[in-house]
């Protein structure tokens, strides 16, 4: 396997193995790995061991503040969790170990986030406007009539004992 660093933008360099989009990552990160002097087009040799050690030590730790960063500003579906570490140029093994974290601890939830949406939607818009916008933010087919079914629900449970 080799990596070669591709292009820099901003601070971070854009790495590819085996010629495919990898990750971005700064300078250190790249020295930490065995690059010594990061020059555009340089490439290295690496094993798939030393690939995953790097991955622990240096993009799962990072990738992990990250998006505990962004979901204490606001809540994201896993669709637009996975969107925000790769645009961030997360590698798509570390993205897929950072949601799975994030699901069994319940901190990246569709089911109970769609319900919250969707009755949060139900005073201001239409049924069809709802499943609309939940589809836009990325929730799953099967999961919005469910999560629609169960927040009206809620409302007329709540609208009565108002």
């Amino acid at each position: 396997m080799v990596l070669e660093v591709r292009e820099k933008t901003g601070r971070k360099y854009t790495l590819t193995l085996d010629g495919e989009r990898y990750c971005r990552c700064y300078p250190g990160d790249l020295r930490k790995f065995g690059f010594t002097d990061v020059s555009i087009g340089q490439e290295i040799a690496v094993t798939e061991e030393a690939l995953a050690k790097f991955e622990r030590t240096v993009f799962l730790p990072r990738a992990k503040r990250r998006a505990l960063m962004l979901l204490g500003k606001k809540e994201y579906t896993v669709r637009e969790m996975t969107k925000k570490l790769i645009d961030d140029g997360e590698p798509k093994t570390v993205t897929e170990a950072v949601l799975s974290w994030l699901s069994e601890l319940h901190y990246v939830d569709d089911v109970s986030f769609a319900e919250r949406y969707a009755f949060h939607l139900l005073p201001r818009y239409s049924e069809r406007e709802i499943i609309q916008k939940m589809q836009q933010k990325g929730f799953e087919r099967d999961g919005i009539k469910d999560a629609l079914e169960a927040a009206k629900e809620r409302y007329r449970e709540e609208q009565g004992a108002g």
